[in-house]
């Protein structure tokens, strides 16, 4: 349906255009009003207003429908744009600061546009306090019931860990005992190995001692032996020796006497024969 005649401005109707119904029904009115004024000020120009359109909440606080409906007709209107000042008021002011109709309501209609694009650019990085609220109460319903999950994992899981873990203590324990159990005894028998071996090598070095005294005290009873022997055969070597010479001597001497005696007896022999 189109928006009802009442002589509207351009900017009046652009307002119109963007208003949601229910708000446009509230001022209707109040814009009247503000018509039929500014036909008794000024004849014959036409009509520049614009209502004070305030944000309406869409509850039971506004006008009661079946109101509206009696002083007006539905108008379907595109999605809502709200107007957080007074736009007439604007237009009048920059009249009365010397500007025309149509720079005012252009200048009003920039000012609405550069506005509502910085409130529309603002909005989208901003949450409203109803649904931040909402937002709250559901990361504390998250925040409490992931304390209930951990209460109940600290009651159920915690304690089997714990109960693991005491188990794998006493199962190092144990091991830990068991070590030091095999250690002690394998200490211990290296230590019996050891003093074993060591006894027994002793033992076998006091054996070498004395199969080492015993053949110094063969060898040195051989050497005495044999001094003895070489002792008794140099004499006997002498012995031999002596008498050999001795014997030498002796046939020599028998053997010049022989001589001797042969010589002295020749000449006496040939004297007898003559």
């Amino acid at each position: 349906m189109a928006a009802p005649s009442f002589g509207f401005c351009a900017v009046c109707k652009n307002a119109l255009r963007k208003t949601p119904s229910r708000r446009l029904f509230s001022s209707l009115s109040h814009h009247t009003r503000q018509r039929d004024y500014a036909k008794t000020q000024r004849t014959g120009q036409s009509t520049r207003c614009l209502p004070q359109i305030l944000p309406v909440r869409r509850d039971s606080s506004s006008v009661p429908e079946k109101e509206i409906r009696g002083n007006s007709r539905l108008v379907d209107l595109t999605p809502h744009r709200t107007f957080n000042f007074d736009t007439h008021a604007l237009i009048k002011h920059l009249e009365s600061s010397g500007f025309t109709s149509q720079q005012a309501e252009g200048l009003s209609s920039a000012f609405i546009q550069i506005l509502n694009a910085q409130i529309d650019q603002q909005t989208k990085t901003m949450v409203y306090k109803g649904q931040l609220e909402i937002t709250t109460q559901q990361i504390m319903a998250e925040i409490s019931s992931v304390k209930k999950d951990m209460v109940i994992l600290e009651k159920s899981e915690f304690s089997t860990l714990k109960n693991e873990n005491e188990k794998k203590t006493l199962e190092l324990n144990r091991l830990k005992d068991n070590m030091s159990d095999g250690f002690a005894k394998l200490q211990s028998g290296v230590k019996l190995d050891i003093n074993l071996e060591r006894s027994r090598s002793q033992e076998a070095h006091a054996t070498n001692e004395k199969t080492l005294s015993r053949l110094e005290n063969r060898i040195d009873t051989e050497v005495a032996n044999l001094k003895t022997l070489i002792e008794l055969y140099r004499s006997d070597y002498y012995k031999y020796v002596l008498g050999l010479c001795m014997t030498l001597i002796v046939g020599v001497v028998i053997a010049s006497l022989r001589t001797v005696f042969s010589g002295a007896l020749t000449p006496k022999s040939s004297q007898t024969a003559n």
